[in-house]
């Protein structure tokens, strides 16, 4: 069994808008990467702790929020966890990468503890979306999506030079499995569809790039972040252009954001049919980056406050818990630094 650690910090501030709700938490540099919600008070956040020499070997960390305080367990044989899905509070699974020895970990609480799951093909990076009854694991880097039932895992191949980046699920009838197709140079986005029996790739409106994350609210009404591959106005950058997608159900389309040249990480609901975009703006890189649209579908930046002194800020997972919205991170106060630490912001309307 896993015990769970408990951290002294203070509440999140109980204003309207964005505020921090913990920063530079753990004892050491680390980075967030992913954040699920299994109910309004019921929050999980993972990633990687560095250690004090930021070495490249670090320590998966989870914590979770459970409206009063934060806890931390930290996973054996992970470096850090990639992949966070939640189908109830008893039934949360973390993706993680292994430390030595390479290749993907599963990992399944129920509750009560965390357990590592076993069955799966081994893969360098997994990520997981779980419902209620059913749960997908995608191979990140590859083509094949798993999906559990009573007998196992049951794979499927979704093509020829695909390289998967994330999974989400809205339903067991409703999932999406997105990145991109062809070699890396030359890559172009891909998003795939299951509808319950099999899975259906669909055309996109870009020929260059990958996607990043994805959002579904029905089979008629799903977002897709990505950037393009191309330089931004004739100047190399890591990630290219950004883009925005949405799926009408029968259809992708591309729709126009002020996203500058940001990085767009994550994606998720913001109620009412509205989605918060979070990533990272190379132009105001002290600032958390988010983009929402509202009822009119028209799309605004947040200004959002980030923690004191910092110098670097980047958002790596959105996630909504009733009617707050969680993010999470990384900031650093010395600019260019190799040491980050831990960063949780939250949104209450």
């Amino acid at each position: 069994m896993l015990a769970p650690i408990v951290l002294s910090l203070a509440l999140a501030a109980s204003g309207h808008g964005w505020s921090v709700a913990h920063a530079g938490a753990l004892p050491a540099a680390s980075r967030l990467s992913v954040v699920a919600s299994a109910g309004p008070h019921d929050v999980w956040v993972g990633g990687k702790e560095h250690g004090n020499d930021y070495a490249e070997i670090g320590r998966a960390v989870l914590e979770h929020w459970d409206g009063r305080r934060w806890t931390v367990t930290r996973l054996p044989h992970a470096d850090s966890v990639v992949g966070l899905s939640a189908a109830g509070p008893k039934d949360v699974w973390a993706a993680a990468r292994q430390s030595y020895e390479g290749g993907g970990l599963l990992y399944h609480y129920d509750g009560r503890r965390w357990s590592r799951v076993t069955g799966l093909p081994a893969a360098g990076d997994y990520d997981v979306a779980a419902v209620r009854g059913a749960v997908f694991v995608a191979i990140r880097d590859g083509s094949d999506v798993l999906t559990r039932d009573a007998d196992g895992w049951q794979p499927a191949t979704l093509g020829e030079d695909v390289h998967l980046r994330a999974v989400r699920a809205r339903t067991p009838a409703d999932a999406w499995a997105i990145g991109g197709t062809g070699d890396y140079q030359t890559e172009r986005p891909f998003a795939a569809h299951w509808d319950g029996h099999a899975w259906t790739s669909t055309p996109l409106p870009l020929n260059t790039g990958h996607l990043h994350a994805v959002l579904s609210y029905s089979p008629e009404n799903a977002w897709a972040v990505g950037n393009g591959l191309r330089p931004f106005k004739g100047r190399y950058e890591p990630y290219g252009k950004p883009f925005v997608l949405h799926w009408d159900g029968a259809a992708w389309k591309q729709v126009k954001v002020p996203a500058g040249r940001a990085d767009l990480r994550a994606i998720t609901a913001a109620g009412g049919g509205r989605v918060l975009i979070g990533g990272f703006d190379p132009a105001h890189p002290s600032r958390p980056f988010f983009l929402r649209n509202n009822n009119t579908r028209k799309w605004h930046a947040d200004t959002v406050k980030p923690p004191r002194g910092a110098k670097y800020v980047e958002v790596n997972g959105v996630a909504a818990a009733g009617y707050d919205l969680w993010a999470v991170g990384a900031f650093d106060r010395v600019k260019g630094s190799p040491t980050p630490r831990d960063l949780v912001l939250r949104y209450r309307p």
